[in-house]
């Protein structure tokens, strides 16, 4: 079943469209996402942070991730390589289109939250009408499905 965003006069903005673009991404697509987003980031990261003590090493694994998202979710694809790998991309809810680099970072900064609350934001998917997160509530995102190229 594929869920559509919210349409005008409800938040966070008008809908993208009815074409298989416009649909919300399952948690089963964003979860695989998400693992395969996760095991890239630590097998460049052993090789990377070898050597590094525990602190830098934390700092530098921190880096590398905010680094990742803020790049490849603002560029025109809004893909991680795990997303694109499912057939997902993030959007900005009010114009369907690219998510501004201010709103990928409030979206990176809530997801760590959510991460140190056992994950409850990333759950909130489950019961949130809109298929929303905590993080793409507050960057007013939406994660959907990606036209096959």
């Amino acid at each position: 079943m594929s869920r559509m965003p919210p349409g005008p006069g409800s938040w966070p903005g008008p809908p993208l469209g009815g074409d298989p673009s416009g649909t919300i991404a399952s948690f089963g697509l964003r979860a695989g996402a998400f693992v395969i987003d996760l095991a890239l980031l630590n097998v460049v990261g052993y090789f990377l942070l070898a050597g590094t003590g525990p602190d830098a090493g934390l700092a530098l694994a921190f880096a590398m991730e905010l680094g990742y998202s803020l790049v490849l979710l603002s560029s025109p694809a809004g893909q991680t390589v795990g997303m694109r790998l499912v057939g997902i991309r993030l959007v900005d809810a009010h114009t369907g289109g690219r998510v501004e680099v201010t709103h990928v970072l409030m979206r990176f900064l809530v997801a760590i939250a959510s991460r140190l609350l056992c994950l409850l934001g990333y759950l909130a998917m489950l019961w949130s009408p809109a298929g929303q997160t905590w993080h793409d509530r507050v960057a007013a995102t939406y994660v959907v499905r990606a036209p096959r190229r």
